[in-house]
């Protein structure tokens, strides 16, 4: 806000700022591959085992410090999905039963941030 007016320059910059960089919905149900069900800046998604994955992104970014946020697309509650940048085009998607830690195949979703 300059002067009591709203800067729409500044809002429309700082709102762009917060969309994902990449995303993804993907169905790791069959091996070697997972399908990438819906994506934005996600070219391929490969089955490395059960549960793990590694998602190519579009455009490599400038480092691997971006910020990654995973979740499991089950309907079963003990499900969590874990992910990080494995390198500046890739991100490494850990699915797992939380009671027991036993990897487990599913669907999962996938968002990036970076500057």
């Amino acid at each position: 806000v300059l002067d009591g007016n709203i800067d729409a320059t500044n809002i429309a910059n700082s709102v762009e700022a917060l969309w994902p960089r990449a995303w993804a919905n993907m169905l790791g149900l069959s091996a070697p591959s997972c399908t990438v069900n819906d994506s934005q800046g996600v070219i391929s998604c490969t089955r490395t085992g059960a549960g793990d994955y590694t998602v190519n992104l579009t455009t490599a970014r400038a480092n691997t410090t971006f910020s990654t946020i995973c979740s499991a697309g089950t309907t079963i509650a003990d499900v969590v999905c874990q992910c990080g940048a494995a390198s500046a085009s890739t991100v490494i998607v850990r699915c797992f039963i939380s009671s027991t830690g036993a990897d487990t195949d599913t669907m999962f979703n996938m968002m990036i941030f970076d500057s």
